[in-house]
């Protein structure tokens, strides 16, 4: 017995909607697998407002294919809706999926997924600016023994 939850992922190319995570889990919480289904899975997706007739128009059904960190169409057919402002997507798996036009008919688009692994900029500079800090103290204890040593020996 699965229960519906959701999760969020990338930026979609010229987004027409938002992200929509659908992922069965089972009691203890481990992810369902639900892929290459024999019946269509049907999802209706609200349009945001904000685009124009001719935008609507060319949404497509997309979704995020995790392995290869792209925003795709394939494995969805986009079908008419009554309802306003929407599009339905017939899928054969659930991951996450919004309403998005790739660019040229093309189908997929690579964008960098926030949840993949990116460059650790803040560690880099972390690690930049101790550095610098333990150089600074090595140098100056350097500069207090010699120093140190060097008023020693003047006083023998």
């Amino acid at each position: 017995d699965g229960k519906i939850q959701t999760q969020f992922s990338s930026q979609v190319p010229n987004q027409g909607s938002i992200v929509y995570g659908l992922t069965l889990v089972d009691d203890r919480g481990g992810i369902i697998s639900v892929q290459n289904t024999s019946a269509p899975i049907t999802l209706t997706l609200a349009v945001n407002n904000g685009i124009s007739d001719e935008e609507y128009k060319s949404l497509d059904c997309l979704w995020w294919n995790e392995i290869e960190s792209v925003w795709t169409n394939k494995g969805c057919v986009r079908k008419d809706t009554e309802v306003r402002r929407s599009i339905q997507c017939e899928c054969n798996h659930l991951t996450n999926f919004s309403a998005g036009a790739l660019p040229n008919g093309r189908t997929q688009a690579v964008v960098v997924s926030p949840t993949a692994s990116s460059f650790p900029v803040g560690a880099v500079v972390g690690a930049i600016v101790g550095f610098v800090v333990l150089l600074v103290i090595v140098i100056v204890i350097v500069v207090i023994i010699t120093k140190r040593r060097g008023f020693s020996s003047r006083l023998q």
